[in-house]
């Protein structure tokens, strides 16, 4: 627990960075994943559309029926939710984890 407590406030430093750096919150946990991380979004692989063409009409209907060709998750490098609700805050905490978050204020100038 002390740990998740530590990679929080790491995080909450990182966001009023980002604050700092950009003169606003960031609009998705995956831009702050990202300015965080450096991970970028992957992009979608190449050929996917023309190997769907080549299956059968029986494969579709079975990844279809078992929602294997559904939209792939949201990037989300941290695993977090970042809410902003109003100018001077945001909220960050960590996915499926209740009772530890961090109320981040905008930094002063």
């Amino acid at each position: 627990m002390k740990l998740r407590e530590r990679e929080l406030d790491q995080l909450a430093v990182d966001l009023q960075r980002f604050y700092h750096e950009q003169q606003r919150w960031p609009a998705t946990e995956a831009e702050f994943g990202t300015f965080v991380t450096g991970q970028q979004p992957p992009k979608p692989e190449a050929g996917s559309e023309s190997s769907a063409a080549i299956t059968s009409s029986d494969q579709r209907a079975f990844r279809r029926r078992y929602g294997l060709d559904g939209p792939p998750p949201p990037f989300n490098p941290l695993g977090i939710i970042l809410e902003v609700n109003f100018p001077e805050q945001a909220c960050l905490a960590f996915k499926g984890e209740t009772g530890l978050a961090r109320v981040v204020n905008k930094p002063s100038n």
